[in-house]
């Protein structure tokens, strides 16, 4: 269902969800209350790829309070530190924006309360001949949180153009944190997004995944993320711009970049300039030495404004 406010919680629940409704209905809202990746909505759909097999994100029974059911990402232990992991799903928009809005709750495993082992993926300093690590330190290191962009999602360096925005994680100086930093790709290869600090401005969440930090996606609770994307309104408008929030109230964290160029050059003609895909990703490196999983839930999308950006 598509809930006006979500339900507030017993007390005592690990969570960060409450909060005013939206003055605005999504037009795609899936809890996974099906159980499935079954649920269409507003054109939009999850969508299958031919390559999935058993790397494509689940449904499972590991839930928000009140809801039944969670997408669940998986990150594969290995032993070697050479192989690397890709868990995904997508989700087609049904349509092509240039203006998109995107809700929905994480939740990292701590180990304790479901969901595998304690999140955190080793950044190995050592490579032995046969892959493994003789030491590592427990830090994330260039994984692959979610991606949105229309068109295809691999270009290359030839033929028509395509924005491709989305998040990653990288290493904080704690053992097992992570930091959260976006990127934008405008019909190339490399972000034109800084990551740092630069003055008082915040390019990045530092850190981002925590045992107990305020404000962070806390292991073992579920956080809320609010993400803002708007492309260019033409080639020399340079009027993108990108936001997220992560978290609720006093200690939310909100990174936030305009005045961008979100305009994919015309190589070719038939540059697209517009959204159409969003995905939810597992993918890293260097691997995990022990199976963990993420969750997501209560995804909701908008093309016109909830409220927040």
């Amino acid at each position: 269902m598509i809930p006006s406010a979500f339900a507030a919680l017993p007390r005592g629940i690990r969570s960060t969800t409450t909060g005013p409704p939206n003055p605005v209905a999504p037009f795609f809202f899936d809890d996974f209350g099906s159980g499935d990746l079954s649920h269409a909505q507003g054109g939009a759909f999850w969508r299958s790829r031919v390559d999935d097999g058993s790397r494509r994100a689940v449904v499972t029974d590991v839930a928000m309070p009140g809801d039944s059911h969670s997408l669940r990402i998986t990150y594969q232990g290995v032993a070697s530190c050479l192989t690397g992991w890709n868990n995904e799903t997508d989700l087609d928009l049904g349509r092509q924006v240039r203006e998109l809005w995107i809700e929905h709750y994480i939740r990292y495993a701590d180990g304790v309360s479901g969901g595998g082992a304690r999140y955190y993926h080793r950044w190995p300093t050592v490579r032995n001949a046969n892959g493994t690590c003789s030491s590592e330190t427990n830090v994330s290191a260039n994984n692959k949180a979610w991606r949105c962009w229309g068109g295809a999602y691999d270009t290359g360096t030839t033929g028509a153009r395509r924005i491709k925005v989305g998040a990653e994680t990288r290493p904080t100086v704690t053992p097992g944190d992570s930091r959260y930093y976006l990127m934008a790709t405008p019909g190339g290869v490399s972000s034109i997004l800084p990551y740092g600090t630069t003055g008082t401005v915040k390019q990045q969440l530092d850190p981002a995944i925590t045992d107990n930090t305020p404000g962070t996606m806390r292991r073992g609770v579920w956080t809320r993320q609010r993400i803002h994307i708007r492309l260019s309104s033409s080639p020399t408008a340079q009027d993108g711009e990108m936001s997220y929030t992560c978290g609720e109230g006093d200690t939310a964290q909100r990174l936030h970049f305009g005045d961008l160029d979100l305009w994919a050059p015309d190589v070719g003609g038939g540059a697209q300039n517009y959204l159409e895909h969003f995905r939810f990703l597992g993918s890293c490196n260097s691997g995990f030495s022990q199976t963990t999983h993420t969750h997501f839930a209560r995804i909701a999308l908008y093309v016109t404004s909830p409220g927040w950006d």
